[in-house]
């Protein structure tokens, strides 16, 4: 099924099918693609089935679009693997060559300041729209009829980054299982999630290091507890003679808090073995960040079992301990050559 993958940097935020039918991209809480952010407009774009194929053009007070770094004015096809950038997201067209046929044609929709108001969505999973069964529906040439739809894409990927101490759910998603994902269930990152790659993907605070960046609180302020370079989650493929296999390894580098695996902190410098559903825990004086490893066809957002509390920074106690210690022993010497 052609679908739509809205992503921010190396994250996925949310995936949309295509079916045929148009889709309008931007802010206004009508958009069938909606990005929430103050830098796009209310509608940017338009994306609808023409032919065999899918067009795009922009659309709103501003009518440019940029489409694999170039600048577009009017109607385009897209093709699989394009890249739509709308403010700091990317869009990226996806469909397979099978899924080429029995597209309706349909015309660019008309404005989203036209039409009925539909009704606010009840639920963070968006729903696909279908008609009334009490309407009736003109029937339309077998070659123009989108494909059946199968029980595990009916449940679309996660949307908007939900709350944190909402998440309960377990996304069954249509994507492969041999994709793996480190899903944030705890933090100031909860609910977002990131997809992981064969070799080592770096953790820290450092943007320009590493490929998962945590650095700020849940108040949006830098949280200098967490390292540079706090943590290396590794990927390899292991090849016996029975068939392949994957191997998942975290490696604290050397962090300042240290991370947790399941609840219990690790050695430094020395690799732990992991295996989907463990929970890694990068410590931090304010709110710890949880992940939690899954593979791509089944996404459990649940709260995590154990690490939720912050991890005290013991250097300034037992500082403390020892002025107090000191003062008492000079205290102790001063009185003895008082009384002597």
């Amino acid at each position: 099924m052609p679908k739509i993958v809205l992503k921010k940097d190396s994250e996925i935020v949310q995936i949309f099918r295509l079916e045929a039918k148009s889709l309008r991209v931007g802010s206004d809480r009508l958009a069938d693609v909606k990005i929430d952010d103050w830098t796009v407009g209310k509608e940017e774009a338009v994306i609808w089935p023409k032919g065999h194929g899918f067009f795009i053009k922009p659309a709103g007070a501003f009518p440019q679009l940029i489409v694999n770094g170039a600048e577009i004015s009017g109607e385009r096809p897209l093709s699989d693997g394009d890249e739509i950038k709308i403010g700091p997201y990317i869009l990226v067209f996806s469909r397979l060559p099978e899924e080429a046929e029995g597209l309706a044609v349909e015309s660019p929709p008309p404005s989203l300041s036209t039409g009925p108001e539909p009704e606010a969505p009840t639920g963070k999973i968006p729903q696909i729209q279908q008609s009334s069964p009490t309407s009736p529906k003109p029937k339309e040439p077998a070659a123009s009829r989108p494909a059946a739809r199968d029980a595990a894409a009916e449940k679309t990927m996660i949307a908007a980054r939900p709350e944190r101490t909402k998440i309960s759910d377990v996304f069954e998603a249509p994507a492969h299982a041999d994709e793996y994902y480190f899903l944030a269930v705890w933090g100031p990152l909860a609910g977002r999630r990131f997809r992981v790659k064969p070799g080592e993907t770096k953790i820290g605070r450092d943007k320009e290091a590493n490929e998962i960046v945590v650095r700020e609180d849940e108040q949006g302020e830098l949280d200098t507890s967490i390292s540079r370079r706090h943590a290396s989650f590794f990927w390899s493929n292991i090849f016996t003679p029975g068939g392949g296999g994957v191997d998942f390894s975290i490696l604290d580098v050397g962090s300042k808090l240290g991370v947790m695996v399941n609840g219990k902190k690790i050695k430094p410098e020395k690799g732990l073995p992991l295996k989907i559903g463990d929970e890694i825990g990068i410590l931090s004086e304010k709110v710890p960040t949880i992940f939690r490893l899954a593979s791509g066809d089944r996404l459990d957002f649940a709260p995590p079992r154990t690490g939720k509390e912050p991890k005290k920074n013991l250097f300034f106690a037992q500082k403390i301990f020892w002025i107090i210690g000191g003062i008492i022993i000079l205290l102790s010497v001063l009185g003895w050559i008082i009384l002597k």
